[in-house]
């Protein structure tokens, strides 16, 4: 009895930060890339099987060898969509997320998970299978900010919009590539970036 008062008020109380979180954050304009699953495999396997989009695999199913994070193995949208979706079966390897790079870098996988804008994927050369049944979600990037903030500064909205519909998967990922591999600071690539779109004199 205890116990089931006590997770009645742990939902209530996460209700009410959910409720209060909606009506403290205020959604901008979303821009291009989205951060959703991918599956990457090397440029060389992919040349060497013809590999372009997910359905392609089911063709050479019997020679994956992949890498999954333990989420991404068990989830819905994950490769238990890839099973019923796509029809796919093949030998899963579960690992942590930072070592499925490793992992196919070295050759003991040939297949993994990814995300979308992931700095691996240019680090390593790595090329994103179409996904041509639509089964990852959309993750789309947007600013999301303090509706005070936004009371306060108007102004902020009509500035920060002007990301909407720019900054592509790739080009993310490129940035994500200066940040985590190149050493730069994030402030100094988003510079970099805006200026270059004109979206900020130097």
């Amino acid at each position: 009895m205890l116990l089931d008062s006590i997770n009645y008020c742990v939902k209530g109380i996460l209700l009410t930060i959910k409720r209060e979180a909606r009506l403290l954050s205020q959604p901008l304009k979303p821009m291009e890339y989205q951060n959703t699953y991918a599956l990457a495999v090397s440029q060389t396997f992919a040349k060497k099987h013809q590999l372009a989009k997910i359905s392609d695999l089911a063709k050479i199913q019997s020679q994956l060898q992949a890498g999954f994070s333990l989420e991404f193995n068990d989830r819905p949208d994950g490769y238990l969509g890839l099973e019923k979706v796509y029809g796919l079966s093949f030998k899963v390897n579960t690992m942590e997320p930072s070592l499925r790079y490793q992992a196919i870098q070295t050759g003991a996988v040939n297949l993994i998970d990814a995300y979308s804008t992931d700095s691996q994927l240019k680090q390593y050369n790595l090329l994103i299978l179409e996904d041509d049944r639509q089964l990852f979600p959309p993750y789309q990037g947007a600013p999301l900010m303090r509706a005070d903030l936004l009371e306060k500064h108007s102004e902020l909205e009509g500035i920060l919009n002007q990301l909407a519909g720019k900054i592509t998967a790739s080009q993310m990922s490129e940035m994500n590539y200066q940040v985590d591999v190149e050493g730069k600071t994030a402030a100094s690539v988003a510079h970099d970036y805006l200026v270059k779109e004109k979206l900020l004199q130097q």
